[in-house]
């Protein structure tokens, strides 16, 4: 008997620690993304010269690694390890973020807002179309200067 209730007890962890990974399973931006420039806009700009995101489930829910060059050719790779739960989680790879929060909503789009010493400096709402093709994602920042920045990234799946 003690070897089957061993059993239950090793099947009920494997179910509840593999539970963010499956929700993570879901997300339809699971895989590796390029940003259109053509397609995307920025305001006010300058857009980035490339932008490169990788979704990959993760034990905790979703590992997420950005690979940016900027407009002035600075390269930085951004990392985060974070479940859809809308609590914070360590990014690292930033100067202007500390942490990251991640809600997905009822209409399939997911929320990231990210903070910097527990202050809002940007978010994100983004969808993938029904095609699985196109991810589009809404942007909004207060830039170095204090101007509001509305972009509109669109990113095609590699």
């Amino acid at each position: 008997m003690p070897s089957l209730r061993l059993a239950f007890v090793a099947l009920l962890a494997s179910v509840l620690l593999a539970a963010p990974a499956l929700a993570a399973g879901n997300d339809p931006a699971m895989g590796t993304w390029v940003l259109n420039l053509s397609k995307s806009r920025f305001d006010p700009g300058p857009p980035p010269k490339s932008l490169m995101v990788r979704f990959q489930p993760d034990p905790k829910g979703v590992k997420n690694t950005t690979e940016l060059v900027d407009a002035e050719g600075k390269s930085s790779t951004i990392v985060y390890t974070a479940a859809y739960d809308g609590k914070e989680y360590p990014v690292t790879g930033s100067a202007s973020v500390d942490t990251v929060l991640l809600r997905k909503h009822d209409n399939g789009k997911v929320e990231r807002v990210d903070r910097k010493a527990g202050v809002v400096v940007q978010s994100f709402l983004r969808s993938v179309s029904e095609d699985g093709r196109t991810m589009t994602v809404t942007h909004k920042a207060k830039g170095a200067n204090g101007a509001l920045q509305h972009n509109r990234l669109v990113f095609d799946r590699r």
